[in-house]
């Protein structure tokens, strides 16, 4: 409603601050409803873009208020399940894998890729075929370079299930573990 200049009084700091602080958690649960619940991120990013006063922990706060947030929110480790095993030293976990046809031009069509979890140093071996018996000649040079690892992770290719090498890892005195089925990026 218009009013005349003489007619407006001057509002003391005090119930300014009050009304606009209502204000602005209404208008940002509002925006936060409207975006369809982007999340703390996706609502920083959107309100800096926008230049709007609202800061990181009033944000949050919103966030944390949404039921719909609260049941997308992404849930890391239930205390419930095993312990994550975390590497603690160079070479102590390794992770290995096969990649397809690096090239044309030799016989060699496969990658054996073996990387150190720690570092995330790799090391790469170029294979004319993904049997047990090139695994096997492919990890001794590290073995030998380095000492064997505590733990070996690899997918649930044909070659690294076979008996031979559960046999070879037992024998060295490998630990060893597997992706989940059908998730090979786990790896």
């Amino acid at each position: 409603m218009y009013r005349p200049g003489g007619n407006n009084i001057s509002a003391d700091a005090l119930s300014r601050a009050y009304c606009g602080a209502i204000n602005n958690k209404v208008k940002l649960s509002d925006i936060h409803v409207s975006l369809c619940d982007l999340g703390t991120t996706r609502m920083a990013h959107f309100v800096n873009i926008r230049n709007l006063p609202y800061s990181i922990e009033e944000l949050k706060k919103v966030c944390a208020e949404c039921p719909i947030c609260a049941r997308w929110k992404p849930r890391f480790h239930s205390p419930n399940s095993t312990p994550l095993i975390k590497t603690t030293q160079q070479l102590e976990r390794l992770n290995i894998d096969f990649k397809g046809q690096p090239s044309c031009t030799s016989n060699n069509h496969y990658l054996l890729e073996v990387v150190d979890e720690y570092s995330r140093f790799p090391f790469a071996f170029s294979c004319e075929n993904i049997a047990t018996n090139i695994v096997i000649g492919c990890l001794f040079p590290i073995f030998t370079m380095f000492g064997t690892p505590s733990y070996i992770h690899y997918d649930r290719r044909t070659s690294f299930l076979s008996q031979d090498l559960r046999e070879f890892f037992t024998k060295v005195g490998i630990e060893t573990s597997l992706t989940t089925p059908y998730k090979p990026r786990e790896n």
